[in-house]
This record gives structure tokens, C-alpha cells and sequence, in this order.
């Protein structure tokens, strides 16, 4: 899990402190926030050298968490049915009917040291 310092929540901005997020200081690398002031928890991957996709955690079908597979570029449940989504959330096979939702995440023009995630 995500440290409680390395993340701030802003309103509807998630903004991620990178130099405190050691899982996404190398592409493929990924975090699970779960916070009560989130609308839903968040998965953000590195899927790229300034690329990050952000998605909602829980898988539509059963709430199952989901984990990014980097040598896959895509989110996979971890239930048994194995529902696939791509990095943009949308889905690619299994069980749910539903994409994973989506959230829009850049890096901060003032501080490459910041990722916002618009939730």
C-alpha cells in the first residue's frame, strides 16, 4: 500500500508525490490507493517514461481488486475469472460486462515530481 504522506487528496484531484512512490519510479511499476476520500479506491500504473494510466481498483463483476500486468500492458482482475482491461480501462475479456472506470493522470506542468489524477 501507498504510504499516507505520499499522496494528497484535493478536492477532485488525487495528486500522487512521486519521489515518495517507489513502485512508480520504473514503467511498469504500479500503487493501490484506498482512501474513505476517494469515490472509489485507484490503481495508477507507469505505463510509459512520462506515461501513467489511472483506473478504479475494484473490478465491476464481483469488487475483486485488480493489478496491472506490465509485460501484458493491461489490468487484470485477480478473481478466478480473470477479467482483462486495457491501460485507458476499458475491457478486453472476461466475465463483467463493464470497463473499469477511467481517470485522467499527468504530470504537474509546475512539478514533474507530482502526478494529478482527476477523479
Amino acid at each position: 500500500a501507498i504510504a499516507a504522506d505520499a499522496y494528497v487528496v484535493e478536492g477532485k484531484t488525487l495528486m500522487v508525490i512521486l519521489g515518495k512512490t517507489a513502485p512508480l519510479a520504473n514503467v511498469g511499476g504500479s500503487v493501490k490507493i484506498v482512501d474513505a476520500r476517494l469515490p472509489t479506491p485507484v490503481i495508477v500504473a507507469r505505463t510509459g517514461e512520462t506515461e501513467y494510466a489511472a483506473v478504479s481498483l475494484l473490478c465491476p463483476h464481483r469488487g475483486v481488486e485488480v493489478e496491472y500486468r506490465p509485460a501484458d500492458r493491461q489490468f487484470r482482475c485477480a478473481s478466478l475469472g480473470h477479467s482483462k482491461f486495457g491501460t485507458d480501462g476499458v475491457l478486453k475479456k472476461g466475465l463483467t460486462k463493464k470497463s473499469l472506470s477511467r481517470y485522467a493522470a499527468a504530470l504537474d506542468p509546475a512539478d514533474k515530481n507530482r502526478l494529478a489524477v482527476t477523479l
